[in-house]
């Protein structure tokens, strides 16, 4: 009998599409398993290392496993097994790094056959080629596309430019765009263009400008998104890029805090001002253009006063959704010997406040677009249910009722053109007005 394998993935996107990329190579030797209702010979762990609580989880994971599923084996990789190999000594079967996602088959060959190992390269990024890639499949809607890895800024509470690599890596242009024309032709209908700080892509003289002007005239039926953006690389030349009907006016932005002196010791280049000259021009090209972000409160040093001005900072970008991490201290990075420190009963009062914040700047920027029709893509469909779910291009998730019928036939990847009438605590609730199958 085959042995069939699952994978548990943690973190980011990027994870994600590794974690997509590795079952495709074992997918001639082995059956992937549903980690939930299979029960898998060997679990594959992806780990993440962005916060203390992310390590927690990995562990929490393994340990979950070990008591379910007794007889499996636990191969780990990702970003807390490149930093921290030796704290899965002993708990999984075979640990391995960043660098060894590449040889993925050998590994989990090695883990099922022999006894415990451990095999980390601790300078994989000098030899990575980012030669990643991932066939379109049949019937999805969002496509995930790596093209770039690494980071060289070097903030000081991050340990991700250790774990990732600190010299950027870009996949040629020419690599991305086969990669869009396989999705393209599997029946996708939106690109999401991903990296660990996209705006860092090189290919030789190209930079993400130009990448994405060509990706958005090559493929002008497709909707592109980019994952996540620091303010300092939205220059006027790539917001002049949203003039494209197929980007999506929709960006994650890494503000992290709207203090300067927090923004300082953080080692993040740029300020409050930036961000906001960057919203405003974006919201020039539409009023209702959406943003997401992150913001670290709790950093070391960070003042009442501190905090509000990230508050202000939030209230003025009237975000869609804020992603909030209270900050805590990673070895081997220079925020973790600052003083001043925060006690944690005060992140979490802040966490909370700014969260209550950001649920009300949420429920009014999602107001401002019922009445207004928006093309949204079905990701999710429930012949149960007499609703389905998809996004619009402004990344806002739409509930849709199929009571009266015309959704009946609704599969991944229809087109519908969708009347929001009222929000919801986090998607907003509509009729169809039409639609338009785009995959079949």
């Amino acid at each position: 009998m085959t042995p069939s394998i699952a994978f548990l993935t943690f973190g980011c996107k990027v994870n994600q599409y590794e974690s997509d990329w590795m079952a495709r190579q074992l997918e001639k030797d082995y059956s992937i398993a549903n980690p939930h209702s299979d029960y898998p010979a060997l679990f594959v762990v992806n780990t993440c290392t962005v916060t203390a609580e992310a390590d927690r989880k990995n562990f929490q994971a393994i340990h979950r496993v070990k008591r379910r599923y007794p007889a499996a084996k636990v191969l780990v990789t990702g970003c807390h097994s490149q930093m921290d190999p030796e704290k899965y000594v002993g708990v999984a079967d075979g640990v391995v790094g960043n660098g060894e996602k590449g040889e993925i088959l050998a590994y989990v060959k090695r883990t099922l056959s022999e006894g415990p190992f451990t095999n980390v390269n601790s300078a994989y990024w000098l030899r990575s080629s980012l030669s990643m890639s991932l066939e379109g499949r049949f019937g999805l809607s969002r496509a995930f596309i790596l093209i770039q890895d690494g980071c060289a800024t070097g903030c000081s509470y991050c340990k991700i430019f250790h774990a990732r690599g600190s010299r950027g890596r870009s996949k040629p242009v020419e690599d991305v765009l086969s990669e869009i024309r396989a999705f393209s032709d599997s029946g996708y209908r939106e690109i999401v263009l991903l990296g660990i700080n996209i705006g860092q892509y090189r290919d030789q003289n190209e930079r993400l400008v130009t990448l994405l002007e060509t990706v958005l005239t090559t493929f002008p039926d497709l909707r592109f998104r980019l994952s996540s953006l620091n303010p300092e690389y939205l220059v006027p030349e790539l917001i002049a890029l949203w003039r494209f009907p197929n980007l999506c006016k929709h960006l994650h932005l890494s503000v992290q805090s709207g203090s300067y002196s927090v923004l300082q010791r953080m080692r993040r280049p740029y300020a409050a001002s930036i961000i906001l000259d960057a919203v405003a021009a974006l919201r020039r090209t539409d009023p209702l253009f959406s943003f997401t972000a992150d913001v670290i409160v709790g950093f070391p040093g960070e003042s009442d006063r501190d905090f509000e001005e990230t508050c202000a900072l939030i209230q003025m970008i009237e975000p869609l959704k804020v992603h909030i991490f209270r900050f805590s201290p990673r070895k081997n990075t220079p925020a973790a010997v600052l003083p001043e420190k925060v006690e944690e009963t005060e992140k979490k009062r802040r966490s909370r406040a700014l969260f209550l914040l950001s649920e009300k700047l949420s429920e009014k920027y999602r107001e401002k677009h019922i009445r207004h029709a928006r093309e949204v893509i079905v990701e999710v469909t429930d012949t149960k249910s007499d609703f389905c779910n998809g996004h619009d291009e402004f990344y806002i998730r739409h509930t849709i009722n199929r009571k009266d019928g015309i959704t009946a036939g609704f599969i991944t990847g229809t087109k519908v053109w969708v009347n929001p009438e009222s929000i919801d605590r986090d998607h907003i609730d509509g009729m169809v007005s039409s639609h338009v199958r785009v995959s079949e």
